[in-house]
């Protein structure tokens, strides 16, 4: 009986701090100390660009593309573009970031770079009730099917597995007809959380590398869309080692 009793207090109390930490207000502030850190950590580290110029030619020419990368790569791989918006102005840079609280951070987190956020998945067999409405999910094809937008997804989901595509970036690339663009970023001093992820905490005063792969085009003809995503998912992993490798780190399994 005491058991359950104890059980309940502490299950009651994970739930309020997680409502606490998941108010609009907790969100503002906790992204802006989030957002302060990252600069700092960009601020005083020895930073190296890799294999930007097709982006710097897409985001002139107004022309929109996707880009992709790991959920423990994102901390401060959108330094990597606040630059590009001083090419085009009227280039707008969005993030689909996942609808739940933590997803929310990261929402409020990119905002604070320039990104505007589309919240949901695109996950396979998404429930939409917990994930991205239908209405934002036409927005993605919208924004792709015009002229300047770039859409940034981590195919990894909200919740792994590791390293392996479970959305939809595909089949979105081929019937929008845009190139995907892998991404990735390392650092020589970090911290790895043992999270589902493996996500990388990046820290001040070290080299960084921003890296960026060729474009993936997936061909309108093919029919064999888990194929096409292998690709993709093979050249993120790819452009990943190449960075860990740049700055003299092991590369994360």
């Amino acid at each position: 009986m005491h058991y359950f009793s104890w059980y309940k207090i502490k299950e009651k109390t994970k739930r309020n701090i997680k409502d606490f930490f998941y108010k609009d207000s907790s969100l503002r502030i906790i992204s802006f100390f989030m957002a302060f850190y990252m600069r700092f950590v960009v601020f005083t580290s020895k930073k190296s660009l890799y294999n930007d110029d097709f982006v710097k030619k897409l985001v002139k020419e107004n022309k929109s593309f996707i880009l992709t990368s790991w959920h423990n790569r994102i901390a401060i791989g959108s330094y990597a573009f606040t630059h590009s918006k001083k090419l085009n102005k009227d280039f707008d840079f969005y993030a689909v970031a996942s609808n739940h609280g933590d997803g929310r951070i990261v929402a409020e987190f990119l905002n604070r770079f320039n990104f505007k956020v589309i919240l949901g998945s695109t996950r396979k067999g998404n429930d939409l009730k917990k994930g991205m409405s239908l209405s934002n999910f036409r927005k993605i094809f919208r924004l792709l099917s015009k002229d300047g937008s770039a859409i940034c997804i981590t195919p990894d989901g909200p919740r792994g597995p590791r390293f392996k595509i479970s959305g939809q970036i595909a089949a979105i690339a081929q019937k929008t007809s845009v190139p995907v663009i892998p991404i990735s970023y390392s650092i020589s001093r970090r911290k790895i959380f043992n999270s589902w992820d493996r996500f990388i905490l990046p820290l001040p005063f070290a080299r960084a590398a921003f890296c960026l792969g060729d474009p993936i085009y997936i061909d309108r003809k093919s029919k064999n869309l888990d194929q096409e995503n292998k690709k993709i998912e093979d050249a993120i992993n790819k452009i990943s080692r190449f960075s860990d490798e740049f700055v003299n780190v092991n590369p994360l399994n």
